[in-house]
């Protein structure tokens, strides 16, 4: 009964934690966890994906700045504030300068051994932390690259439409993950597993 109770006790938890986040409580209101990631966010990803891949084709094919110039395009066009930081966590405002500390967030991010995007709601902005790989292209510029796969990180910080996520989405993920987790937990509470036990005993 004892293993009952624990079950009882953590899916309970875990089913409170979920409807919690139906009405977008603190302190995980700002979580964007894969396991439950919309597509919507998704889409917002794959942006900053093409506009990390336009910048290293520009930044490959012309000169270094150019690249620059074009994020700076993309902040006035499309109101997208991107970041560039080499391999260390510096911040590289312009080719040829370094801020003299490094970020703590980019440090964290590439500590973490096998990850390539983090992503996070940060003063009422969507904010995406995004590897930068190697490619055989890079090598023609950066020799020092050949013994790492990462060659840098980008961030990019953009408005998105809290109405979709707190409103339809993240209501719809949870309401099914609580659906799902008062089953089980209905299931648990029937559960008898020393009558079961004994009942087996019975009939052998």
């Amino acid at each position: 009964m004892k293993v009952k109770y624990l079950f009882v006790a953590i899916i309970s938890l875990l089913m409170i934690i979920s409807i919690s986040q139906i009405f977008s409580i603190y302190p995980y209101a700002e979580d964007i966890l894969p396991s439950y990631k919309s597509g919507y966010f998704r889409e917002l990803d794959r942006k900053c994906a093409v506009i990390r891949d336009s910048f290293i084709s520009i930044k490959s094919m012309s000169k270094p700045v150019y690249g620059w110039i074009f994020l700076d395009d993309i902040k006035t066009a499309h109101a997208i504030s991107v970041n560039i930081y080499d391999r260390a966590g510096f911040h590289i405002p312009l080719p040829g300068e370094k801020s003299p500390v490094p970020g703590n967030d980019i440090v964290k991010f590439l500590s973490e051994n096998g990850s390539d995007l983090s992503s996070r709601i940060h003063d009422g902005k969507y904010y995406t932390i995004m590897a930068v790989k190697f490619e055989k292209k890079c090598y023609y510029c950066h020799d020092h690259g050949k013994n790492t796969e990462i060659a840098g990180v980008m961030t990019f910080e953009q408005d998105f439409d809290a109405h979709i996520y707190y409103s339809l989405e993240r209501i719809i993920i949870f309401l099914v993950i609580s659906i799902i987790l008062a089953g089980v937990l209905f299931l648990l509470v029937r559960w008898e597993p020393v009558r079961n036990i004994k009942e087996m005993f019975d009939k052998s």
